[in-house]
């Protein structure tokens, strides 16, 4: 049996509250036993500590949940109190869940939060019931949300995510290549001006690696570039140290 479903029991008089922030949380609690001290009998209990079991159990028996969540990108404690039978206030998050429809007691505003909860308590005292169209509303939004359609679902974001980190990251790759190229091609443009005073250095000093370091060059750049200058590579065999670099050269 499915975890989360509606109780036969009578519902306890006290408000499940999931609110990722902490100091929300104390606030809406605060604000609700001002605006409302008539109901101080009513009780609020944290979701956020409790284990699976308790969980489902703690949210089948309260008389509205209240969810607070401004970073969630889908939020799956309103469909679980939609699946108990329980109805739910809560603020519209950043990015509204395609869930979101006239199955709850919604508002952008934190300010409406603590009243619309407030108003609905007292409405409940009084013995009104969610309308069959609310109530419809809730059932028609679990529809998609079956175990397998779920399962799917999870799959399908994340593989959507991952073939987009792949596609980042593969045109990460690329610019850094183009980059590189740039950043090749304007060094070799570099050397290739100053060709001439590094010929005469080299023939000069007769060394690969005191003309390389002279002029800040790899020992591979400078043995790529005499031949390209020249022409030939007989300048650069006649180097003195020119058979202890010939291993790199080949």
């Amino acid at each position: 049996d499915d975890i989360f479903s509606p109780t036969d029991k009578p519902l306890k008089p006290y408000i499940a509250i999931s609110v990722r922030d902490r100091a929300q949380h104390r606030k809406f609690i605060s604000e609700f036993y001002v605006k409302f001290p008539q109901l101080r009998w009513i009780t609020f209990r944290d979701m956020l500590q409790m284990d699976y079991a308790d969980f489902a159990t703690n949210l089948k028996e309260c008389i509205v949940s209240l969810w607070v969540d401004d970073e969630s990108t889908f939020g799956t404690f309103p469909l679980e109190s939609m699946k108990c039978g329980i109805p739910v206030v809560g603020k519209i998050p950043r990015t509204d869940p395609d869930w979101l429809d006239e199955n709850g007691m919604w508002t952008y505003d934190d300010n409406k939060i603590v009243d619309i909860l407030g108003t609905y308590v007292l409405a409940w005292v009084e013995g009104v019931e969610l309308t069959d169209e609310v109530k419809d509303k809730m059932k028609e939004t679990l529809l998609p949300y079956n175990e397998e359609t779920t399962k799917n679902n999870i799959v399908s974001i994340f593989n959507s995510v991952n073939n987009k980190r792949l596609e980042t990251i593969k045109n990460g790759i690329e610019k850094l290549k183009e980059e590189n190229e740039q950043l090749q091609k304007k060094r070799y443009d570099y050397l290739d001006n100053m060709a001439f005073d590094i010929l005469e250095y080299f023939d000069n000093c007769r060394s690969i690696e005191k003309t390389a370091e002279e002029y800040d060059m790899t020992i591979e750049e400078l043995i790529e570039c005499i031949p390209y200058w020249e022409g030939c590579s007989d300048g650069l065999r006649s180097a003195d140290d020119y058979r202890d670099f010939i291993n790199d050269s080949d």
